[in-house]
């Protein structure tokens, strides 16, 4: 049998089922939030590593001039290379259609299953990779968002001049962790075998070398020395290293960016969590203040104030359990919903369904820990009152009104109707629930609105990358071709507005003492260019004249701290060495394999004898709207294919501003659903407010009621309360808004650009907030004026 103090504790738990509805769904989203955050980002990391490692990833990549299997073996006898691996490569355009051709990188491998390095795996759990032959294709899977492509079908292939084309038997789709997703690179991965890349006109020899090293593999400096001994012996043998990339040795590509990521959506969570608890002091101080009689009454007939706490600890014990029976299983798939996610658009497999022993202990702790942290104080405030004061508490005018300079400058507004200012009056009655309440809805408006600004600087941050692409066609070739011969053609298409030259090529930054280099791509826009708008950080753009200026950006700085305005440099172009100042640093977003260096179109040109040349043409049109793009695309493709200039790719304004979009948006969907969850907190918090607020006022009720007035002056008045709270508060949310983008600016920019956003103040948000905070306020205080307006004044007189 339960003793009396267990059974008042079930009967408080279901006897007022929506005050306890509205404490559990107060913890359940504290718990969902943390878990949603922790159980996804748990299993994303760690899986993204685990898929990552055991597809013994290459630490670095040189490309070469032809080599063959006995460069390899010597190659394999160096100090510190653990593999190494040659592979012949073929670049392309698969043919889907006359006017849709997408650029394909194929890998000339023998057998999938004797790789050593970057490790294919089957597409799908269970499945099996099949045994290439010739003229046969395996796809990477992640073309297959692009490709409508069963295996058993064929697919064509071109070189990039369109003289060429093959027909391929697609075999099969793969996994390879190690290659960049086509949503990012815009780029189609493929494997063949040798003797087809030879048959497709391409070669036998290998042009390229993957290495893994036996000791420090996530030490960049480490496998750069290692890399470095390769190019010596690749030079002794007569061979050249034309670029070598090393990348976050030992890290997935997308690994800095997610810990990023779930750092950012782990501070909202814990932020949600700190409402959740203001939430909980909110709703058992109110709940303590309702219960002071029968605390009193329990004391009278001997019941222990360590009994009493005791009791109403177990009834915040009972609401956490059941808070963490509904917010468990949810948060779980959620965030195991969002590893998919992630893992889908990276690239990468996860494993299967699970709660990180992390994100349990984290979820038991906010569902229990936090709930009986928060409601210790007014717990023991509530039991400690004697029983004089207990019993002579009538529930009419508590929380005292005009007692302080604020509640007496409130009595002293004329201008507003008398039942507002008694709204106004009720809101300040208990004046520590009402700040509370004040500060959860406002961290709730903070968050929203400095999240809609991180969206506008993520705007700003796009609209600042495609300033380096202000070209509406981008056309570029296989190798320098003459203006005059390019010129006329790119012409004479109707609406061309501007067409320039630019210049481009890569080389090797090396170090004070040359003992070391970092691959670089040098990307040279005319001086006087019109087509490029920088985001400049430090120092200034190339000008006019300018003969061996350089402009670096953050990502170089990374590799290279050492660097710094005005420093001179050496960079080895085609094997030569060559002097170069650095002028200024820009600002660009995103991630790159390889950091991109700016100089001037006519210096370049003049340094590698190519004056008069260009390698890829800018074009800009009007009108420039994606269909006028892609239509000029597929006319400068044909029209210069006619004439014999092999172009490698052509790319339009639309695509650029699209791809960088949906990167950003990503984040930004994410972090509107954490400013979601966190306003479902606010909203719970004015509700559980508004409603103690009538319990409390029951007697006043019936005071109102004797003297006439209506149902619908009841509920207005509870409704305006509400109102009120939310206005208040959206006024303080959006003051604290702009010192919170101003952080939120500094840790995303820092995170993805290695420099804060800049800031943008939306007043969208602010709007949204206020339409929000209002249907918020107005739904929360609903059910409690519904309950006020059907109080009659029998059932007011006789409650206790």
């Amino acid at each position: 049998m339960l003793g009396p103090r267990w059974r008042k504790v079930i009967s408080d738990l279901l006897s007022n089922k929506g005050r306890t509805l509205l404490v559990i769904l107060s913890i359940a989203v504290g718990v969902f939030a943390v878990g949603f955050v922790m159980t996804g980002f748990d299993i994303l990391l760690n899986d993204m590593n685990v898929d990552y490692v055991v597809s013994s990833p290459h630490a670095a990549t040189l490309y070469t001039s032809p080599f063959i299997d006995d460069d390899l073996t010597a190659i394999r006898r160096l100090p510190g290379i653990d593999q190494a691996e040659g592979r012949s490569a073929y670049y392309g355009r698969v043919v889907l259609s006359a006017t849709n051709k997408i650029p394909v990188t194929l890998s000339g491998i023998q057998n999938p299953a004797d790789l050593k390095v970057d490790l294919l795996k089957p597409a799908e759990r269970g499945g099996s990779i099949p045994v290439l032959g010739d003229r046969e294709i395996l796809f990477d899977r992640s073309a297959m968002s692009v490709l409508n492509v069963k295996t058993g079908d064929t697919i064509t292939i071109e070189n990039y001049d369109g003289k060429h084309q093959r027909t391929l038997k697609v075999i099969g789709y793969v996994h390879d962790v190690n290659a960049v997703p086509y949503i990012f690179s815009q780029i189609l991965f493929a494997y063949v075998s040798p003797k087809t890349i030879e048959w497709m006109g391409g070669s036998l020899d290998y042009s390229s070398v993957y290495l893994t090293v036996k000791e420090n593999k996530t030490d960049e400096a480490h496998v750069k020395a290692i890399a470095s001994s390769v190019t010596d012996k690749f030079k002794k043998s007569g061979g050249e290293v034309y670029q070598t990339v090393v990348f976050q040795p030992g890290r997935h590509f997308a690994s800095d960016i997610t810990k990023a990521l779930a750092t950012i959506m782990g501070i909202l969570g814990a932020l949600s969590v700190f409402l959740s608890a203001f939430l909980i002091i909110n709703t058992i101080s109110a709940l303590l203040s309702q219960q002071i009689r029968q605390i009193g009454m329990m004391k009278a007939v001997g019941g222990q104030t360590g009994q009493i706490i005791a009791m109403y600890l177990m009834m915040v014990v009972g609401f956490g359990v059941m808070a963490l029976a509904i917010a468990l299983p949810l948060s779980t798939l959620s965030g195991y919903g969002v590893a998919i996610l992630f893992g889908s658009i990276l690239n990468f497999d996860i494993g299967p369904i699970r709660i990180p022993m992390t994100s349990l202990a984290m979820q038991l702790l906010v569902g229990i820990g936090i709930p009986l942290g928060a409601a210790v104080v007014p717990i023991l405030g509530g039991t400690r009152v004697t029983i004089r004061e207990a019993i002579s508490s009538y529930g009419l005018g508590a929380g005292q009104f005009g007692k302080n300079i604020f509640d007496r400058m409130v009595e002293k507004i004329r201008f507003l109707s008398r039942p507002l200012l008694i709204s106004l009056r009720n809101a300040f009655r208990r004046k520590s629930r009402m700040m509370l309440t004040l500060s959860t809805l406002t961290l709730a408006g903070a968050i929203f609105i400095a999240v809609i600004n991180l969206q506008g600087a993520f705007d700003v941050t796009i609209q600042q990358t495609l300033g380096y692409v202000l070209s509406d066609i981008n056309i570029s070739f296989d190798k320098y071709y003459r203006t005059i011969e390019v010129f006329p053609i790119v012409k004479t298409f109707s609406g061309v507005k501007t067409v320039e030259a630019w210049a481009s090529g890569s080389g090797q930054l090396l170090s004070a003492d040359k003992k070391s280099s970092q691959s670089i791509d040098l990307i040279a826009p005319p001086s006087n260019s019109t087509l490029i708008t920088p985001t400049l950080v430090k120092g200034r753009w190339i000008a006019a004249g300018d003969e061996n200026a350089i402009v670096i950006d953050s990502h170089l700085l990374t590799l290279r701290p050492d660097l710094k305005m005005g420093d001179s440099v050496v960079i080895k172009i085609n094997d030569k060495e060559y002097s170069w100042k650095i002028i200024g640093q820009y600002q660009m977003a995103g991630n790159v394999m390889t950091p991109l260096v700016y100089t001037s179109y006519e210096y370049l040109t003049r340094l590698t004898n190519q004056v008069g040349k260009a390698s890829n043409v800018r074009v800009q049109i009007s009108p420039n709207d994606p269909a006028s793009q892609d239509n000029a695309r597929k006319t400068y493709e044909a029209a210069l294919k006619a004439v014999g200039i092999n172009v490698t790719d052509i790319t339009t304004g639309a695509q650029v501003q699209a791809s960088n979009a949906a990167t950003t948006n990503v984040l930004v969907y994410f972090l509107l659903v954490m400013s979601v969850l966190i306003a479902m907190v606010g909203g719970l918090g004015l509700s559980g407010t508004m409603s103690m607020n009538v319990i409390e006022r029951t007697r006043e009720i019936g005071v109102m009621r004797a003297i006439g007035a209506s149902d619908r002056d009841i509920a207005s008045l509870v409704l305006v309360e509400g109102m009120l709270i939310g206005i208040i508060s959206w006024i303080f949310g959006t003051l604290l808004a702009i010192p919170m983008s101003y952080l939120l600016d500094y840790a995303v920019g820092m995170a993805f650009l290695q420099s804060p956003l800049s800031f943008v103040f939306q007043p969208a948000g602010c709007i949204i907030w206020l339409v929000g905070m209002l249907i918020i306020a107005a739904i929360s205080s609903l059910a409690p004026a519904r309950s006020a307006s059907r109080l009659t004044v029998r059932e007011v007189l006789a409650y206790e």
